[in-house]
């Protein structure tokens, strides 16, 4: 690990705001807008860090345009870890380096290619200062056109315009549609705690369920929820993005999430209420337990034994984690579960059809053009708007399909991923269904393929019958003392806090 570059104006700041690369960003633009705020430059300090060992030329040259302009470097500290090439990225490992290196009272872990505003350090102040026991989140605006690439410094009007696709009524999407906010709030765009709280939980979970592309700061969130801290979104303030090549991690490796891209053991953390992480960064733990270490000291011990860093290898972690891959040593159980994916995604798809012919009204609007008089001026104006809408519709159609057959897709490789990664590897025999959905008909498959027994359905109401098998209240697993699954993705957190009034051992309750 080395320090490239440090320039501290004093020990201790209001806010240190870090910034990760791991050899991807297009640009560095994010530290021109850092540097313009309208906050004192020496009330914040600004931290990036690169994951392997590439010094990016885009930031040494802003650092010598500062210095010969007589101008505030755009950042403090600039930290390359020098890892491995075959050893793939882990953004809570740096999360974790940069909590070490951070001296400021607040901690900030911003998207490094975003846009902020001048007031955003202000906001970040102000929002601790009217209240000290939060989480804060700032959600992101985002542009899909591609004209702004490579970046331009477009104005804010600009990115709020033409291709962005998350903004209603001059807010995020999330403000507007309350029906999801887990999945519509981009839980991964900004997020600050203060320094002490972060530590006090354990920092970033550095779980190898974390690697790759489905991580982010809302781990801690979630775990500083747990730990008493509320849950805040700033509502006038938000980053902005603008698209650039592999925005959405496009080719990068997945770990296991809900199928929208929200990691399975985030979401774990949140509905089992833990506190501290599964796999504790040794450096962040010394901090934990109030022992006293230099930087360099921490450092030297922030780095997971090789062993660790082994399984972080890329080659090895999709054998053992992506499920899905092994689909074609069962060619067999693919066949089956196919239609059932098929059936959902199509009905899905029906739906969505529906929904955009009749709410958008397009047949209102074809009979308004055909209704008009013929007055070909007013014709062709309404013909212009007739065909703007349908290519309005189906560019959220478009999307649309994308995200269903994402999450359908995900929720196959989570069932498979359950029964040949888990659930045979700890020698389970029987396993209970709490929750009825399309999730029971795969795993109905996967259980009869591998052997484990089923020992019932369950959902809030009985008398039902679902694929054959009667459908019994949720209150008769009261004394079960093996695995329940629940198999179904809506109202997660509610069954499991029903389960665990049951009595059930949170340990037998797993997610689909």
């Amino acid at each position: 690990m080395e320090i490239l570059f440090e320039n501290r104006t004093s020990s201790q700041v209001p806010v240190s705001i870090i910034l990760l690369d791991w050899s991807v960003r297009h640009s560095y633009h994010i530290l021109d807008y850092l540097r313009d705020q309208t906050v004192a430059r020496d009330k914040y300090e600004v931290i990036w860090i690169e994951y392997y060992a590439q010094k990016a030329l885009g930031i040494e040259k802003k650092i010598k345009d500062s210095i010969a302009n007589g101008r505030p470097a755009p950042l403090n500290i600039w930290v390359m870890m020098e890892m491995p090439r075959n050893i793939y990225y882990h953004k809570h490992l740096m999360y974790n380096i940069g909590i070490i290196i951070s001296s400021g009272r607040i901690i900030t872990f911003c998207d490094s290619d975003a846009v902020v505003k001048p007031t955003f350090i202000e906001s970040i102040i102000d929002s601790f200062e009217r209240e000290e026991d939060i989480v804060l989140h700032m959600d992101e605006v985002r542009n899909v056109d591609k004209r702004l690439y490579p970046f331009s410094y477009p104005s804010i009007e600009r990115i709020e315009g033409k291709g962005c696709i998350n903004m209603i009524g001059g807010k995020p999407m999330g403000f507007v549609d309350k029906s999801d906010p887990l999945h519509i709030r981009n839980y991964g765009a900004c997020m600050s705690a203060l320094r002490k709280d972060i530590i006090a939980i354990g920092g970033a979970d550095e779980h190898i369920d974390y690697l790759g592309n489905i991580c982010g700061p809302y781990d801690m969130t979630f775990r500083l929820r747990n730990y008493g801290k509320k849950e805040v979104w700033h509502k006038g303030e938000w980053l902005y993005h603008i698209w650039h090549p592999g925005q959405y991690g496009a080719g990068n490796y997945k770990g296991p999430h809900d199928g929208r891209d929200m990691s399975k053991v985030a979401l774990n953390a949140l509905i089992s209420e833990w506190i501290e992480p599964l796999a504790e960064n040794p450096a962040i733990r010394f901090l934990r337990l109030g022992k006293k270490g230099n930087r360099d000291g921490l450092l030297s011990i922030a780095i997971p034994e090789q062993e660790i860093l082994e399984g972080w290898r890329l080659d090895i972690i999709k054998k053992r984690l992506f499920a899905l891959a092994n689909f074609r040593h069962y060619p067999f159980t693919y066949i089956k579960i196919f239609p059932i994916f098929l059936k959902t995604f199509l009905t899905q798809l029906l739906s969505l059809f529906e929904f955009h012919i009749v709410n958008n009204s397009i047949f209102t609007a074809g009979r308004t053009l055909i209704g008009k008089s013929n007055e070909t001026k007013e014709n062709r104006f309404i013909l212009i708007r007739f065909l703007i809408l349908i290519l309005k519709i189906i560019r959220r159609i478009y999307w649309r399909i994308r995200f269903i057959y994402r999450y359908n897709k995900a929720i196959i490789e989570n069932c498979w991923h359950l029964f040949y990664n888990r659930l045979i590897p700890d020698g389970t025999r029987e396993l209970a269904l709490f929750g009825i959905s399309d999730i029971v008909k795969i795993v109905l498959i996967l259980a009869r393929q591998t052997g484990i027994k089923i020992v019932g359905i369950y959902d809030n109401v009985d008398g039902l019958t679902f694929e054959g098998h009667k459908v019994a209240h949720y209150t008769n697993l009261k004394d079960y003392k093996d695995k329940i699954l629940i198999s179904t993705s809506i109202n997660t957190e509610e069954r499991m806090g029903r389960l665990k009034r049951l009595g059930i051992k949170e340990e037998n309750i797993l997610l689909p």
